[in-house]
């Protein structure tokens, strides 16, 4: 079973360690079918290993792993599944899945769910011609060439800093 629904899957994301973030862009030509099989951890008040969706255009959220829409996946009572399919629209998105610190497929801190090997996100088209035609691409939320500084990869106790200038009143993020 597990195979059969890895042949469809256009990209998917395994939370296998704690503190983990996954994102990847694919492209949909036409209006699509899509099939989201989650696994994650969530509460009536918040997610905590989680998935979502977002339009990689304008930025807008389309679809978000939630503890309302999501069923109990076995094990803890935090433990979600969702299993559904949505019709996306065609156009560019970007997926997302996170694990926060206290998630580790090898050692969990409570029973886990009934399929712990899926823990985190996939998204798969059923039909042939548009799994096909849909595209994948790194996606990167402010590109690297537009960034006006970018301080990445900075451990614990360490600083960093740099300057920019302005030239004129601009928003900026």
């Amino acid at each position: 079973l597990r195979q059969q629904a890895s042949a469809n899957e256009v990209l998917g994301f395994r939370g296998t360690a704690p503190e983990q973030f996954h994102q990847k862009g694919f492209v949909l030509d036409r209006p699509t079918d899509v099939e989201l099989y989650v696994i994650g951890e969530a509460g009536e008040d918040a997610e905590f290993d989680s998935g979502w969706i977002i339009n990689a255009v304008t930025r807008e959220k389309v679809w978000k792993f939630t503890w309302r829409d999501s069923s109990p996946a076995g094990g803890a009572d935090k433990n979600r599944v969702i299993w559904q399919t949505r019709k996306l629209p065609a156009g560019r998105y970007a997926a997302f899945y996170a694990t926060d610190n206290s998630h580790d497929l090898s050692e969990w801190n409570s029973p886990p769910p009934h399929d712990p090997e899926f823990w985190g996100m996939s998204i798969r088209i059923a039909d042939a011609q548009a799994r096909a035609s849909a595209k994948t691409f790194d996606y990167e939320h402010v590109p690297q060439s537009a960034a006006l500084v970018s301080l990445k990869g900075i451990g614990d106790r360490e600083a960093r800093r740099q300057g920019f200038t302005l030239n004129r009143p601009m928003d900026v993020r």
